[in-house]
């Protein structure tokens, strides 16, 4: 049987004896359990949305070019795996790097070019890479 990964959950309740009987079940499942009204709740939802349905759609992305390119979506796991074990120490702000964080035109206008037959991949691309030039 699977294990079930360890996650934080997040309970509220509407008066103390409800609280402590839901403290009592989630702690039973989970060593992090936080209590979080439904603003708190609402803000990490959108936030778990973005790290994980979005990026994972951008993994999907990802897989389906190198499949019409003939390359293997496989290397990449490796820094995939790396990115998200390094974001456990250090901010994300901090590890960012690529094209347009070192402002390469001419790699990006590369990238540009053969995304031309992907238009969604493109859009992301240019979405993406305008957003990290603007962190600056």
């Amino acid at each position: 049987m699977k294990a079930i990964p360890e996650i934080p959950l997040l309970i509220d309740a509407s008066d103390e004896n409800m609280l402590h009987q839901l403290q009592l079940l989630a702690y039973s499942i989970s060593r992090s359990v936080e209590r979080a009204g439904d603003e708190k709740r609402l803000k990490l939802h959108t936030a778990a949305v973005v790290v994980n349905n979005f990026t994972n759609h951008l993994f999907e992305m990802a897989e389906a070019f190198c499949k019409k390119e003939n390359v293997d979506f496989g290397l990449l796991l490796p820094m995939i795996i790396e990115t998200a074990m390094r974001i456990q120490y250090i901010s994300p702000a901090i590890v960012q790097t690529g094209p347009a964080l070192r402002n390469d035109v001419l790699t990006i206008e590369r990238h540009l070019a053969l995304l031309k037959e992907y238009p969604p991949l493109y859009k992301v691309y240019v979405q993406l890479t305008e957003s990290i030039r603007s962190r600056k």
